[in-house]
């Protein structure tokens, strides 16, 4: 897998309502209080190659392409490498399904 990487203009910290819990685990995610909102922009590419060296392109943005993700997890402790954020859940936040069931936790 090769991956292009967007931009990053910025992280937020969110808290995730209880409320929220049975729209998310209806999901089939793992509801956790809070949530890191992604706001990044394109170009980004991910791309599948095989053995052979044939490329399947899974995935496109192009440049300046919202690119706006919840991801809710927690941060713990690894003994290798340090704190780090375990992922529960992850919504792209420009599909009108993910806006429905978060609503401003998907506001920019």
């Amino acid at each position: 897998m090769e991956y292009t990487q967007q931009v990053f203009r910025r992280l937020v910290v969110r808290a995730v309502a209880p409320s929220l819990q049975a729209r998310i685990e209806g999901a089939g995610y793992v509801w956790k209080p809070y949530a890191i909102y992604l706001d990044a922009v394109g170009p980004v590419e991910t791309d599948w190659v095989d053995a052979q060296g044939n490329r399947t392109v899974k995935f496109q943005a192009p440049p300046g392409a919202p690119l706006f993700e919840l991801v809710g997890g927690d941060l713990i402790h690894d003994p290798l490498m340090g704190d780090v954020w375990d992922f529960s859940f992850d919504f792209d936040c420009t599909a009108a399904s993910s806006q429905q069931v978060l609503g401003p936790l998907c506001n920019q």
